[in-house]
């Protein structure tokens, strides 16, 4: 069970009724704004008496008060929402607000996903001794104890792999927690950093 861990908002973008292309609008005067976003269909219902021609140039949208908004690239963050456009050298132009995750939105996250990742590392686990011919890792475990010695061996591989493989992980949650080491996602973010199974010949 994944979360989602990167909050990240698309741009607001209406569908431009007068012409074939994607555009975001703002109402303005002067440097303050109205509305925004402010949509082809706003503008329509703000001017019900007026007739839009099929192909509307900037300037007609500026005679009603209302003038594109230049896109920008979102950047990379861990949480990004869209900002209040600026007015740049003339031209209104979209902004972003980005920011890292804060210590306690990072603790709250791994509460969630702490619990998704232990069971899956316990099914991993299960799987890797069940995929050798045993019940699972606790059956294999108990096998450290036989007197067949091919059962004993595979028995103190399975205790050593599971308290490595344990171990490996509350190393990986203590980084996460200290911020050294991105949030993952699920636990296959994590799972190549587990130990390998090499089961012993």
């Amino acid at each position: 069970m994944g979360l989602p861990l990167q909050v990240k908002l698309r741009a607001k973008t209406h569908y431009n009724l007068f012409y074939n292309e994607r555009i975001m609008y703002i109402k303005a005067t002067g440097s303050t704004i109205e509305q925004y976003p402010y949509s082809p269909a706003q503008l329509r219902r703000d001017n019900p008496n007026t007739s839009f021609p099929a192909n509307m140039s900037d300037d007609q949208w500026a005679t009603f008060g209302a003038y594109a908004v230049v896109e920008t690239d979102q950047p990379d963050a861990d949480v990004v929402t869209e900002g209040t456009p600026e007015k740049i050298a003339g031209v209104w132009t979209q902004q972003w607000e980005s920011r890292s995750f804060t210590t306690e939105e990072v603790q709250a996250q791994l509460a969630g996903l702490q619990q998704s990742i232990v069971d899956s590392t316990q099914a991993h686990l299960d799987t890797t001794a069940r995929d050798h011919g045993y019940d699972g890792i606790l059956s294999a475990c108990s096998y450290t104890t036989s007197i067949i010695t091919r059962y004993k061996t595979e028995g103190d591989y399975c205790v050593t792999l599971r308290d490595a493989t344990w171990s490996a992980l509350e190393e990986i949650l203590a980084e996460v927690q200290a911020g050294d080491r991105a949030v993952p996602n699920s636990f296959a973010d994590i799972e190549d950093d587990l130990p390998t199974v090499v089961w012993p010949t």
